[in-house]
């Protein structure tokens, strides 16, 4: 799923990237240099927002993970369980401490 995001970005990046190319053959002279710095800003910005999209996808993911990696722990631990005094603690409980 978030393959679709890094590909609709990337689109817009070129879209935003070639639309100078649109722009500035009929752009005037003497309005070229502000038209260039406006579009300049505008990339800038897009990059920064799909920064922060990406850094919000990427703590998102991490999270799932340690939220899989930590079930997984747990099955693990409900797989060695036995049976209260027979373990290497003795009669201290029936799961490992961590």
């Amino acid at each position: 799923v978030s393959y679709l995001h890094f590909e609709d970005w990337r689109n817009s990046m070129k879209e935003e990237i070639d639309r100078i190319n649109k722009i500035l053959p009929y752009t005037q002279s003497r309005e070229k240099t502000a038209t260039i710095q406006q579009w300049i800003q505008s990339v800038i910005d897009r990059i920064d927002y799909y920064k922060v999209a990406h850094n919000q996808l990427l703590k998102e993911v991490a999270t799932s993970l340690e939220l899989a990696v930590w079930k997984a722990k747990l099955d693990v631990d409900e797989d060695t369980l036995e049976p209260l005094g027979q373990g290497k603690e003795g009669s201290k409980g029936a799961r490992k401490k961590r």
